[in-house]
């Protein structure tokens, strides 16, 4: 018999609720167990025991059983007499479950962050535990677990207990931020601060795009143009998982620089760099993105989330003054070119947002402060000192508001 399988870390939000309920309705109402796929939509779109609450439709359910039937966690199951196929999870099988495990991780599938109180209380209909200690036990082993299958976070306000978090897929932007170490203070460097809160913040923006390249909208508007004169959707996401996301891990793998900066903050990066890109320096760039997008809504989803999983442990314990060869060989501060990361972030997701109907996205307030401050600084580089004023409160010198 082959070993149990390595527990994914990159379900979709919809594969994960998908998950859940299968578990779930196993335990619950074992009766109408295994589900049509009519009974598991209902299952996912509940309004109660379930955070968030979703909308889930025919197709995404179907995309979502196939992905998992893919990675062996549900199976079809078709009885004598059955008038239609019905599914089945397998998640303690691949996984290695027992009952306790399985039953606090279903939960945390469907209903996000909980505390260990809250946990021995809502697994009740799934497993006996018979005191706290026990589920704070299973909440342990599965995070020693390699990789880890749950993760703790800190206090939400108001709460008195700790909170753990899934770790084997989507769950909300914000509590991912939340559970990040808390960032020290200390001198700033330029408009980007304290080099902590910089790789805190990438860490927020990357996963606020890899959120909103996975929402089912920009899979609908794949082959649409985008609001970017020669690029589709699919070019405009290649692009952002690339530049917004990847790019960093692919640049501190590369060959360490040496010396000093080239490049003294990320609003002289945009302000000296950018006037020198030619034609065909922004055409590599759009060729770039399109063949990354040429892989596949899914493929492309799947590898920017697998990426982000590695970045957002090892960004934040990077020296931020270490150098980064960039473009051309130039070099930069890494807490620099985290912000010019960041920059693509907010930009490319506004993009993104006005070229998809019906997509929404979330950008931390964090990234978007440091967008701003870098283009003012950029306007400093490139007219002097005053351009900001004029730029923000002269009609007549709107022009001079940087395209980066």
């Amino acid at each position: 018999m082959s070993a149990p399988a390595a527990a994914t870390s990159d379900l979709s939000a919809i594969e994960v609720r998908v998950l859940g309920c299968l578990v779930e309705k196993e335990a619950t109402t074992p009766g109408a167990y295994p589900l049509t796929r009519n009974a598991l939509r209902n299952a996912c779109n509940q309004s109660t025991s379930r955070v968030p609450v979703m909308d889930v439709g025919e197709q995404q359910v179907e995309s979502a059983l196939l992905s998992l039937r893919d990675r062996r966690l549900a199976r079809p199951v078709r009885n004598p007499g059955d008038r239609v196929t019905k599914f089945r999870h397998a998640m303690p099988e691949v996984w290695d479950l027992d009952d306790g495990e399985s039953a606090v991780l279903a939960v945390l599938l469907l209903r996000g962050a909980q505390t260990v109180g809250e946990l021995r209380t809502r697994t009740q209909r799934l497993h006996d535990f018979p005191d706290v200690d026990a589920v704070a036990t299973v909440l342990s082993a599965l995070a020693n677990r390699e990789p880890a299958m749950v993760a703790e976070l800190g206090r939400a306000p108001g709460q008195k207990e700790a909170r753990w978090l899934h770790q084997v897929g989507e769950h909300d932007a914000s509590i991912a931020v939340a559970a990040a170490p808390t960032a020290s203070t200390g001198d700033s460097h330029g408009p980007a601060g304290d080099g902590a809160d910089v790789a805190q913040a990438w860490v927020a923006g990357a996963s606020a795009v890899v959120e909103a390249l996975a929402d089912p909208a920009v899979a609908a508007a794949w082959d649409r143009p985008s609001v970017l004169a020669d690029q589709t959707v699919s070019s405009l996401a290649g692009h952002l998982a690339r530049g917004a996301v990847w790019v960093v891990g692919d640049y501190l793998d590369g060959d360490p620089a040496v010396g000093t900066a080239d490049f003294a903050s990320a609003g002289a990066y945009f302000a000296e760099l950018t006037d020198a890109l030619g034609d065909d320096d922004h055409a590599a760039v759009r060729n770039r993105g399109a063949a990354v997008g040429a892989v596949g809504h899914d493929h492309l989803v799947r590898s920017a989330r697998a990426r982000l999983a590695d970045l957002a442990e090892r960004i934040p314990a990077e020296d931020p003054d270490r150098l980064v060869a960039t473009f051309g060989g130039l070099s930069i501060r890494l807490e620099d070119y985290l912000v010019t990361r960041i920059v693509e972030q907010v930009v490319h997701l506004d993009d993104l947002q006005r070229s998809v109907d019906g997509l929404s996205v979330s950008v931390p307030a964090a990234c978007t402060d440091l967008a701003v401050a870098t283009g003012l600084d950029v306007l400093r580089h490139r007219h002097g000192p005053a351009a900001p004023v004029r730029a923000l409160f002269r009609r007549e010198f709107r022009e001079w508001v940087p395209v980066l």
